[in-house]
């Protein structure tokens, strides 16, 4: 009995067991404080030093908070109880572990999904971050609709639409309105495309040219038609 309680390795075992779970609730949680964030002022939806306090509508794509996971550059991966995407800014706020809402700074969070409300180990939607060449190469979120070698992804960005001078109201109203915008992605980089077609799939990278050379041209006009012919080639 006394060698029994005199070793080392049984006298540490509860200690052990706490570093485990420390370990495991941080890998599977995260820690918010490795985010680079920058606090939100009274207007904190600002483009272009644009105050868009009288602006009509929401620059949010989701209507609720939801969870998700965020991943980060440098690999670490942070559960948030609550996050919005910005569809105007491009940002992604979340509220803190303190109640604060904060926004992450662009570049630092390159993934996040997000999860389902009732069962978090259900991922509904899928984004990443690309650098896009029509946005001045900004750090923006795109869906990711498909796994392979080459993929669909697209974007909804907020802008706002300003109507025509209103002499009974002395103004202008402002509005923000949707604007869905699509890309391929080809060895992780970006070619933005106006609309779906057939001819912008097979025109957004020469190895796509190269492949769906060998096939039949064929009616492409949705995402779901996209993924199916990517299936093909992938």
């Amino acid at each position: 009995m006394r060698a029994m309680l005199s070793n080392p390795l049984i006298n540490r075992c509860p200690i052990l067991i706490l570093v485990l779970l420390v370990q495991f609730a941080y890998s599977q949680g995260g820690n918010q404080n490795n985010m680079a964030t920058r606090i939100l002022n009274t207007d904190y939806l600002i483009k272009n030093n644009v105050s868009l306090t009288e602006v009509k509508g929401s620059p949010f794509l989701q209507d609720s908070w939801q969870k998700a996971y965020l991943y980060l550059n440098g690999g670490e991966r942070v559960y948030v109880e609550k996050m919005k995407l910005n569809g105007y800014t491009g940002e992604l706020h979340y509220i803190d572990d303190k109640g604060l809402e904060l926004a992450c700074v662009e570049g630092s969070v390159i993934h996040f999904d997000l999860l389902n409300a009732k069962d978090t180990t259900q991922v509904i939607r899928s984004y990443q971050a690309y650098t896009a060449p029509n946005k001045n190469n900004q750090f923006l979120f795109y869906e990711v609709h498909n796994t392979g070698v080459f993929q669909i992804v697209s974007r909804i960005e907020k802008f706002i639409f300003t109507e025509n001078f209103d002499p009974l109201k002395g103004k202008s109203e402002r509005y923000f309105k949707t604007n869905t915008l699509y890309g391929i992605i080809t060895k992780g980089v970006l070619s933005p495309i106006k609309e779906i077609s057939y001819s912008n799939v097979i025109n957004a990278s020469p190895s796509i040219l190269n492949k769906a050379g060998m096939s039949n041209k064929t009616k492409i006009r949705s995402i779901n038609d996209v993924i199916q012919f990517f299936k093909e080639l992938n």
